[in-house]
C-alpha cells in the first residue's frame, strides 16, 4: 500500500514536472520558427493568401492569452488592382479564454496599427466575398458575423493612423479615408458602449461619437437596441437617437435624426444618391428602415430661403433609386432646387463657358441632365407662397412624377396676381435633346398685379383670362426658342390702362407730352384686349393683337422670331378722338431682342400733321366721322374671347375666324328682342345710338361745367381723351352709363344745352 501510493506520488510529480517544463519551453519558445506553419494554416481557412512577415510572439500561459504580429498581409483578389487587400504594420491581440466555455468570443483589447485597406467592387464582385471551402466560410463567419448572438464582445478596440480605399466600378471617383483614431470602449459584457473616431472623408475633417446599449443586449435576438450617434464629415452635421432591431445588419432603424450642411451635393459622395448643387439645408424628423426601404417622416427642414415638411421615402433595391415625397411649404424659392436641373455632372467644376454673345439674348450653354436619369420619383408638393424671382405665386399645388428621366407635372395649380393658372407640364430627358411640353390655362390674373412685377404700379386694371399650348425640343435655352410650335390666346374684357401708355402708343404727342409735364395719369375704359398667337418653329406670331379703348383702337401685327431673336412688329393705332398732334401714323419695332429699333414713317407724319394743322379749325366738325370709323373695327370682346377658347379647344386657332363668329354671335344676338320688349328699344347686346358731334362751343361749355364740378382739364373746345374720361367719371359717379360721351343725359346732368341738330 505504501509502495503504491510512492508509485503515485512519482506519477503525479512527473505530470507536474513535465507541465512545468512545458510551461518554461512556452514561455521561452520562439514562435517565429511557427510562423510559416501559422501562414499556411491561415491561408488555408481563408482561401486566400495570408502572411505575417515580421515578428510573431504568442503569450499563452495567461487566462487571457496574447498575440502579437508585425507586418501582416492579406492578399487580394485575383482580378483586384492591387495586391494586398489589408496590410497592417502591426497586430496586437488579447482574449478572454473563460467566456469561451459560455459560447461567446470576448477580446479584452485589440490594437491595429497603422492598417491599409483597399476595397472594390465590379459589377456583382467585391473583393471582400471570401467564399470558397467550408473552412474559409467559417473564417469570414468569425470575422464578420451575420448574426447578433455570433458578434465578439469587444471591450477595448484602438486603431491608431487607418487608411481605407474604397473603388467601385459605378462610380467616377473612389472614396479615401483616414482614420486617425477609433476607439471603442466598453467595461464589460453587461456595461454601454462607447465609439469615437476621428480623421478625413474625401479630404474634409470628419468626427463621430457614439454611445450604445451593451454588448449584452447588442447580442440578444428580438431585442431592440439603443444607439445615439453625432457624426460631422466637413460641413455636413448628422445626429440620431433611436433604436435598431437588427444593428448587425442595419435594418429595423428608428430613431429622431438631424441633417444639416452647407449644399445637398455632399450627399452624392456620403450616401451615393443624386442629389444636386443646393444653398445650406437642415432638417429633422423621424428616420426609419424596412428591408431596402429608407423613410424620413413628419420631417420640418428649410433648403436656402424654403421651408418644407412632410415625408420622403427612398427605396434602394431598384435599377434606380426611387424617391418618394409628399411635401408642404409656406414659403418655397424656386432658386433654392435650381441644382435639380443645372449645373455639371456629380457636382463637378463647371467648365469654361464661352464669351458672351451680345446679339443674343438667350444663352447657348447645353443643359446637363444627368441626374434626372439617374433616379426616379413620385412627389406631391403644396406650397402656400413659391417666389421665383420678382415672381410670386400663391397657393401652388402639384403632383410630380419623374421616370427613367421623364418628368411630369399633372396639375401643376398655382395663383398669380390675383388671379389662377393651370397647368400640364413634361419635360423628357431621356434622349440627348430634351423636348418639353406645357398646356397652360389663365383666369382672372389682375393686368396691374403683373404690372407690379415690372415696376409699374397701377398702370392699369383688368382681369386677362388666356390659354397656351407649347412644344419644344433643344439642347439649350436658344434651341428650345428656335423649336418652339404651338397657339395660344390672352383676353382682357373690361379694365382700364393709364392715359399716358395709349397716348404714347397711339402717338399723340400733344396729350402725352402734357402728361409728362403735369403728371396727370388719368385712365381710360378697355373695350377689348386680344393677344391670339401661333408659335412656329420659333416664331411667335401676332394674328393680330387688339387693343380696343374709348379712346383709340391699336392692332399690332407681326412677330417674334426666338430661333433668328429677330423681331417685327407693327402697331398701327386708330384714334377715337382728333388733336392736332394725333396723326395715324403705324409704329414698326425692328432688329434683334438685344438691340431694338423704334421708328416711324417720317414724310407720312410731316405731311399729315401739316395736313391736320390746316385742317384742324374744321375737325371738331369731323370728329363724329373719326369716332365712327374707330366704333367699325372694334370688336364685340366677350364673343370674341368664347370664339378663341373654342378655337384653342379644337385645335384650330385663326383670329379672322374667331373676330367674324364673334360679330355675327353678336349681330345675332342684337336681332332677337326678348319676349314683350319694344321692337325699337335697344336689347341688351345692342349698342346705344352714338350721341351727335359736340361744336367747339358746346364742347367747351361742357369742359367749363365738368371743371365747376372739380375736374381738372383743360377748356380748348376739343374732345379729346382727356375730356373723355373726366365724362366717363362723372358719369360713374351720377349713376350713368359711363362710356365718356356726351350723350343727352350726360348734358342734362351738367346743365349744358343739347345742341340743336339740322
Amino acid at each position: 500500500m505504501r509502495r503504491a501510493a510512492k508509485i503515485l506520488a512519482w506519477l503525479l510529480g512527473g505530470l507536474v514536472g513535465i507541465v512545468a517544463l512545458a510551461a518554461v519551453a512556452l514561455a521561452f519558445f520562439d514562435w517565429n520558427m511557427l510562423r510559416s506553419t501559422v501562414n499556411e494554416r491561415a491561408s488555408t481557412a481563408s482561401g486566400r493568401d495570408v502572411r505575417i512577415e515580421g515578428s510573431l510572439d504568442v503569450d499563452l500561459w495567461s487566462w487571457t492569452p496574447e498575440v502579437v504580429a508585425e507586418d501582416v498581409t492579406f492578399a487580394n483578389a485575383d482580378w483586384a488592382a492591387e495586391e494586398d487587400m489589408v496590410r497592417i504594420e502591426r497586430v496586437y491581440l488579447k482574449v478572454r479564454l473563460l467566456p469561451i466555455f459560455a459560447g461567446r468570443l470576448e477580446v479584452e483589447e485589440l490594437r491595429l496599427d497603422k492598417p491599409q485597406i483597399r476595397l472594390q467592387r465590379r459589377d456583382d464582385d467585391a473583393n471582400w466575398d471570401i467564399g470558397g471551402d467550408t473552412a474559409s466560410e467559417v473564417a469570414v463567419d468569425i470575422a464578420a458575423p451575420t448574426e447578433r448572438e455570433d458578434f465578439p464582445v469587444l471591450k477595448q478596440v484602438a486603431v491608431e493612423d487607418a487608411t481605407i480605399h474604397f473603388q467601385d466600378s459605378a462610380m467616377q471617383d473612389p472614396i479615401e479615408v483616414t482614420l486617425s483614431s477609433l476607439r471603442i470602449d466598453a467595461g464589460g459584457f453587461e456595461a454601454p458602449v462607447a465609439l469615437s473616431a476621428e480623421g478625413r472623408y474625401q479630404e474634409q475633417d470628419f468626427s463621430l461619437e457614439a454611445h450604445g446599449a451593451s454588448f449584452a443586449r447588442f447580442r440578444e435576438a428580438g431585442v431592440p437596441y439603443d444607439l445615439t450617434l453625432d457624426a460631422r464629415i466637413g460641413a455636413t452635421h448628422f445626429t440620431a437617437n433611436g433604436v435598431l432591431d437588427e444593428p448587425v445588419k442595419l435594418a429595423g432603424v428608428d430613431a429622431r435624426v438631424t441633417l444639416e450642411g452647407d449644399t445637398l451635393v455632399e450627399l452624392f459622395d456620403l450616401l451615393a444618391l443624386p442629389l444636386p448643387e443646393s444653398p445650406p439645408y437642415a432638417l429633422k424628423g423621424r428616420l426609419t428602415r424596412e428591408g431596402a426601404r429608407w423613410a424620413l417622416t413628419g420631417f420640418e427642414g428649410r433648403l436656402g430661403e424654403s421651408d418644407l415638411n412632410g415625408d420622403i421615402a427612398v427605396e434602394t433595391d431598384r435599377e434606380r433609386p426611387l424617391i418618394a415625397a409628399d411635401l408642404r411649404s409656406q414659403s418655397f424659392r424656386v432658386e433654392d432646387i435650381d441644382g435639380f436641373w443645372a449645373g455639371e455632372e456629380d457636382g463637378g467644376a463647371a467648365e469654361e463657358t464661352e464669351t458672351p454673345d451680345d446679339e443674343h439674348i438667350l444663352p447657348d450653354e447645353p443643359f446637363s441632365l444627368p441626374k434626372l436619369r439617374r433616379m426616379d420619383a413620385k412627389l406631391s408638393f403644396e406650397g402656400r407662397a413659391v417666389r421665383s424671382g420678382a415672381l410670386e405665386l400663391k397657393d401652388i399645388a402639384t403632383e410630380l412624377t419623374l421616370e427613367d428621366g421623364l418628368l411630369t407635372m399633372t396639375p401643376l395649380e398655382l395663383g398669380l396676381a390675383e388671379g389662377r393658372i393651370a397647368a400640364d407640364l413634361r419635360l423628357d430627358g431621356r434622349s440627348e435633346i430634351p423636348e418639353m411640353a406645357g398646356d397652360v390655362r389663365i383666369e382672372g390674373l389682375d393686368i396691374n398685379a403683373l404690372m407690379v412685377l415690372l415696376g409699374e404700379e397701377n398702370a392699369a386694371s383688368g382681369l386677362l383670362q388666356g390659354r397656351l399650348e407649347l412644344a419644344m425640343r433643344g439642347r439649350s435655352l436658344r434651341e428650345l426658342g428656335a423649336g418652339a410650335n404651338g397657339e395660344g390666346a390672352l383676353v382682357m374684357s373690361g379694365g382700364t390702362i393709364e392715359n399716358l401708355l395709349l397716348e404714347l402708343i397711339a402717338l399723340d404727342l400733344q396729350e402725352a407730352a402734357g402728361q409728362w409735364l403735369t403728371g396727370d395719369n388719368s385712365r381710360v375704359d378697355v373695350l377689348c384686349l386680344a393677344m391670339p398667337t401661333q408659335i412656329e418653329s420659333g416664331r411667335f406670331q401676332a394674328m393680330p393683337w387688339i387693343l380696343d379703348t374709348t379712346d383709340a383702337l391699336v392692332t399690332i401685327d407681326g412677330y417674334v422670331d426666338l430661333g433668328s431673336e429677330q423681331i417685327n412688329v407693327e402697331l398701327e393705332p386708330h384714334p377715337k378722338d382728333f388733336s392736332l398732334f394725333n396723326y395715324l401714323t403705324s409704329i414698326e419695332i425692328t432688329g434683334n431682342l438685344a438691340t431694338r429699333e423704334v421708328t416711324t414713317n417720317p414724310l407720312e407724319a410731316a405731311g399729315k400733321v401739316a395736313l391736320k394743322a390746316l385742317a384742324a379749325p374744321l375737325m371738331p366738325l369731323f370728329s363724329g366721322e373719326i369716332e365712327e370709323d374707330a366704333e367699325a373695327q372694334s370688336v364685340p370682346c366677350d364673343s370674341l374671347r368664347q370664339s378663341l377658347e373654342t378655337a384653342m379647344e379644337e385645335g384650330e386657332l385663326d383670329v379672322e375666324q374667331a373676330k367674324a363668329a364673334a360679330q355675327r354671335d353678336e349681330e345675332q344676338g342684337s336681332a332677337e328682342p326678348a319676349n314683350g320688349a319694344d321692337d325699337d328699344a335697344p336689347t341688351p347686346n345692342e349698342t346705344a345710338p352714338a350721341p351727335a358731334p359736340l361744336d367747339a362751343a358746346t364742347v367747351r361749355r361742357v369742359q367749363s361745367a365738368l371743371v365747376d364740378e372739380g375736374f381738372d382739364i383743360q377748356v380748348d373746345g376739343i374732345m379729346g381723351p382727356a375730356t373723355a374720361g373726366a365724362l366717363a367719371d362723372f358719369q360713374r359717379r351720377e349713376d350713368l352709363q359711363s362710356d365718356g360721351r356726351p350723350t343727352a343725359d350726360t348734358l342734362r346732368q351738367l346743365g349744358v344745352e343739347e345742341p340743336q341738330q339740322e
